[in-house]
């Protein structure tokens, strides 16, 4: 009886955890401790960047992004970055302080920056993997604070590391990645013979 009770516990467990239920209340406690904390004048002082110190084109872009409506940014830019701001709360470090960027469709762009200068930090909170502290990033439209779900089947992520197992054939790690993309179980195998056509491999 005892193993039944846990074996359901666990099950219910492992839905949640896949429909993010508990990333999104982490999110929403890290918004209301934040709001809190921004409530205190001299935090958000100290988050604002001195535009005398911005680059010029920095500057232009900034006053762009937070100036038009996000109706117009979404007709030209499919990444849009607005006051975009993660602050650890371990250690009180801003990792990413008040982001404004639009990237224009079919754009190929990068984010230079020494270690330490907030990329990982900016693409974890585009994925999810990350709360936002403040701001909002959009990806076709889509908020990644508000609708998480329907912007991670718009990212294809790459990570600095390979993240593929040793231990799984060409055919199971390409099976694997579509059931996580949220391919069809009864396309999965159409999509594999498909690609793999079209790099010349047998999966």
């Amino acid at each position: 009886t005892f193993l039944a009770v846990e074996g359901i516990l666990f099950y219910f467990i492992i839905i949640l955890i896949e429909l993010k239920v508990f990333q999104s209340m982490k999110y929403f406690l890290v918004r209301c401790k934040t709001k809190l904390r921004n409530s205190n004048s001299t935090f958000a002082s100290a988050l604002f960047v001195n535009e005398d110190e911005l680059e010029e084109d920095v500057r232009k872009e900034k006053i762009r992004i937070q100036t038009a409506s996000l109706e117009t940014l979404f007709k030209t830019d499919t990444l849009v970055f607005r006051d975009l701001t993660k602050r650890y709360s371990s250690n009180n470090h801003l990792a990413v302080d008040h982001l404004n960027l639009g990237v224009p469709k079919g754009e190929c762009f990068g984010l230079l920056g020494i270690n330490g200068a907030g990329k990982t930090t900016t693409f974890k909170m585009l994925t999810g993997d990350h709360a936002v502290s403040s701001g909002d990033a959009y990806v076709n439209g889509y908020s990644i604070t508000k609708d998480i779900k329907k912007v991670q089947p718009e990212v294809g992520y790459c990570p600095q590391f390979d993240a593929i197992l040793d231990q799984m054939t060409g055919r199971e790690t390409l099976r694997m990645f579509a059931r996580l993309r949220g391919v069809q179980e009864a396309r999965i195998d159409e999509h594999i013979i498909s690609l793999a056509a079209q790099l010349i491999v047998t999966p």
